[in-house]
């Protein structure tokens, strides 16, 4: 039995501890479900096939415990597939230990399957609460199954996903299924969207406050980028700022936890008036900040855009683009400093009420998260832009006008 940092040294995790989940047991010790990746022959072939496995700890030391695995092959309903069947997200619910893993149907598409136990060593599969079916991407990474608002969500991250408009990008992404289940918790989607519509977003995970409140955090990186761009920087992705959740008519809704105001410090103010086509500000500019813009279009003009140049100078810039008449937000970061031809760009649709738009910006370096009208749309997205970088440029065409708070973030 292994004591200390959970290292791939059992015959049934030997090729590798993937990642889980953890939750506080009654006694105050950690809980860690995590999924060990072992070979063996299956079908004829030596495989790694992929189990979920036990180890308790204190979040720095941790024994495995002698039942693993405690989701063998074996549960694996039907035809699933052994190879891909991993990320386990373990809650505890009415004295009931519960646990939703992603798992490869026999279509090659994803199916997220329940799990239950009465004392987190013995489990039994319980149904399969959605399945992908091929239309949103392939295999599903990363579940997570919580009730919010009233409803019940499932995050997923899938791979291989097909473009759908400016609502879903190719390749691997994130998608939020929105509904309702009963107490047998037999899910029944009624919408489904994508979580964050930035470049760098993937397997969103959430917790439970003391004080009730839904938080969220996600890898902020992709799969197809993520040995790009970081050789010279050692920059490998980031984690993006916690974010509360909330359903607003019938959609998922994110914003930054409220604890980031505590952060804040020299604010600055700035009004960007009708018909000031080109603004800066001595003092808004940087590479870590806090910044919120309330935007203002009145009229008819057939263009009404504000531009944002963000770690700006002669060379380098990224740009975040809101066009209130199209209603679009558009982030491009083609002149950010990237060695790798990679996808720079993205748009995604944002709401337009009263030719209004809040917008929220908060910039950490290297990592950019934009939330428009309180956290309705979400864009998370890496810049490789050296830090020295820091000048903010304001563009407008049509009659826009914006009010500009700006603040630096201080973290003692």
């Amino acid at each position: 039995m292994y004591k200390g940092c959970l290292a791939p040294d059992e015959e049934y995790d030997n090729k590798g501890c993937f990642s889980g989940s953890a939750i506080e047991l009654d006694d105050g010790r950690q809980l860690l479900i995590y999924t060990g990746v072992s070979e063996a022959f299956h079908d004829g072939k030596d495989v790694d096939i992929q189990q979920q496995c036990a180890a308790i700890g204190d979040g720095i030391n941790y024994e495995k415990i002698d039942k693993n695995p405690i989701i063998p092959i074996e549960l694996i309903p039907g035809d699933g597939s052994k190879i891909d069947f991993r990320d386990p997200k373990i809650w505890k619910e009415n004295g009931k230990y519960y646990l939703v893993a992603g798992n490869r149907a026999s279509d090659g598409s994803g199916d997220i399957l329940l799990y239950e136990s009465s004392n987190f060593e013995d489990w039994k599969y319980d149904q399969t609460i959605d399945s992908c079916e091929n239309r949103y991407g392939r295999m599903w990474e990363c579940p997570d199954f919580f009730r919010l608002d009233g409803k019940e969500v499932l995050l997923v991250s899938p791979q291989d996903m097909e473009a759908d408009g400016y609502e879903f990008h190719a390749g691997n992404g994130t998608v939020v299924l929105i509904g309702h289940a009963g107490e047998e918790k037999r899910f029944v989607r009624e919408s489904a969207g994508a979580i964050d519509y930035g470049l760098d977003f993937y397997a969103p995970q959430t917790l439970l406050t003391p004080d009730g409140r839904r938080v969220m955090i996600a890898w902020m990186q992709n799969w197809d980028t993520c040995n790009q761009n970081h050789e010279d920087r050692n920059i490998y992705g980031q984690m993006t700022f916690p974010r509360e959740l909330s359903i607003v008519d019938g959609r998922l809704c994110q914003y930054p936890v409220s604890e980031l105001i505590s952060y804040r410090s020299k604010a600055k103010t700035h009004t960007i008036d009708p018909g000031c086509y080109h603004a800066t500000f001595d003092d808004v500019s940087g590479s870590v900040f806090d910044m919120e813009l309330d935007i203002k279009a009145p009229g008819r003009d057939t263009k009404k855009e504000i531009k944002i140049s963000l770690a700006k100078s002669e060379k380098y810039e990224t740009t975040l683009t809101v066009d209130l008449s199209n209603k679009t937000m558009t982030f491009d970061r083609a002149c950010s400093g990237g060695r790798r031809d990679i996808v720079s760009k993205r748009t995604c649709k944002i709401d337009v009420n009263d030719n209004e738009v809040a917008l929220r910006i908060i910039m950490d370096h290297h990592g950019i998260e934009v939330f428009a009208n309180h956290g309705m749309q979400a864009m998370s997205s890496m810049i490789y832009t050296p830090i020295e970088s820091k000048s903010i440029l304001f563009e407008t065409s049509g009659n826009i006008s914006a009010e500009i708070r700006f603040y630096d973030i201080e973290i003692i």
